[in-house]
Order: C-alpha cells, then sequence, then structure tokens
C-alpha cells in the first residue's frame, strides 16, 4: 500500500481501519504538541503520509458506505483546488475539504470592546465551499465530471475545518454551531469545525464503522455512554 494518498486527483484506495486508527492517533498527538497549525507547513504534510485519515474522512457523506476513492490537492475544472476529496465509487458519495490554519483568529478575530467578528480567512473558506457547490452543479453534466469523480452524478458534501477549540469562547462557540446547523447553499449545509472536532467526528465514525446492523449499533451505544437492549 502506498505511504501517501493520491494527490492532484482521486484514485482507488483500499481503506484500513487499523492503519485509520494509527493515523488518528498521530493527528491527536499532533494536536496536543503544537498550539498553532499552518496549512501549508503542518496540515497538508501530515495528510499526504496519512492517507486512511484522508479516506476516513470522505464518511462525513451518509451516501458513503466504503472509503476507496481518495484525493488530495484535486484540481476541479481548472477553476478551484479542493485540498481533500473523499469518498464512495459505488454510492457517488464524496466529502470535498478546505483545510484553513488552525490558530487563536482563525474563526473569529477580536474588536474593540471584548467584540468579536468572523475572520476573514473564515469568511474565505465558507465562500470557497459555496463555489465548490457552485461549480459541481455548473458542471456536472460534462465529460471532466465523469474524468474527476468516475461516474455522474455524484452526492457531494463539503467540509471546513479552520481553527481550535482552545481559541472559542463559549459565546463564539454557539455562533460556530447556529451558523453551520443554519446556514443552507443549494440544499448543503456549510460544515465548518475545529480540528479538535474533525478528531471527536472520526473518532466516532471510524468507531461506527467497525461493524454493520446490531452490533455496529451496539458499539456506537457503549462509546456514547449508553446501553442497549
Amino acid at each position: 500500500m502506498p505511504a501517501s494518498a493520491p494527490i492532484g486527483r482521486v484514485a482507488p484506495w483500499v481503506y484500513d481501519e487499523q492503519a485509520a486508527q494509527a493515523d488518528l492517533d498521530a493527528l491527536e498527538s499532533l494536536l496536543t504538541t503544537r498550539d498553532e497549525l499552518s496549512e501549508r507547513e503542518d496540515i497538508l504534510p501530515f495528510l499526504r503520509s496519512h492517507p486512511h485519515l484522508c479516506a476516513l474522512i470522505g464518511s462525513y457523506n451518509r451516501r458513503a458506505n466504503t472509503q476507496d476513492r481518495p484525493g488530495l490537492e484535486v484540481p476541479l475544472f481548472g477553476q478551484f483546488t479542493a485540498d481533500l476529496v473523499s469518498g464512495d465509487s459505488a454510492t457517488r458519495g464524496y466529502t470535498l475539504v478546505e483545510f484553513e490554519d488552525g490558530r487563536p483568529n482563525s474563526i473569529f478575530v477580536r474588536r474593540a470592546w471584548q467584540r468579536t467578528e468572523w475572520s476573514p480567512r473564515c469568511e474565505h473558506g465558507l465562500s470557497q465551499l459555496t463555489d465548490w457547490l457552485w461549480l459541481l452543479d455548473d458542471q456536472a453534466h460534462t465529460h471532466l465530471f465523469e474524468e474527476i469523480f468516475g461516474a455522474r452524478p455524484v452526492t457531494a458534501r463539503v467540509v471546513l475545518v479552520i481553527g481550535r477549540d482552545r481559541s472559542l469562547t463559549a459565546a463564539d462557540r454557539r455562533r460556530l454551531e447556529w451558523r453551520r446547523d443554519h446556514v443552507i447553499i443549494n440544499s448543503q449545509h456549510l460544515y465548518c469545525c475545529t480540528f479538535e472536532e474533525l478528531l471527536r467526528d472520526l473518532r466516532w465514525r471510524a468507531l461506527a464503522s467497525l461493524g454493520t446492523g446490531e452490533y455496529a449499533t451496539v458499539t456506537v451505544c457503549l462509546y456514547l455512554g449508553k446501553s442497549v437492549h
């Protein structure tokens, strides 16, 4: 198995659950040891060397039953580049991800009288997701669309990963959660999360993928501290 996820294209991949768990442990170590994260110097190099984590991120799309088509830094119709595309070739459910820096002012910037505003970097990232949704819709019937994704149509989920938990006040957290729960573009939520939230999400998704049916239900419920009967 290659040591890196495919770069510049979406390509076949064999997902390994144990390798994904090791990648998640490595992500947790990175978040524990680094107070700030640079997209170019920290995040993208980390993703290149942890391909099963890249594949697992495709599980953000509910239609993705497997994670067999990841790709890093994938050009989108000559207009944009997605930092990561990952999904399921059979169900054609894909997740497109934009990564930004993990710094204190990545999501909100401080203004006078302790007021905060959405940062230019965060607004840029969310605008990027909007442009991707437009472009996927605009190019849905082209041959280039099939060259990128292998088949059409696809169901796309868009995600922005930015900032750190420790930089958010309780009020900031509520604003972030409200925006991602209520702002909808072309029937799509623009999902924006911190790097710590990404780790928590993926821990849960990795656990949920360990089995199917009743076994998976029991496993997930136990992880959440619940019992099933």
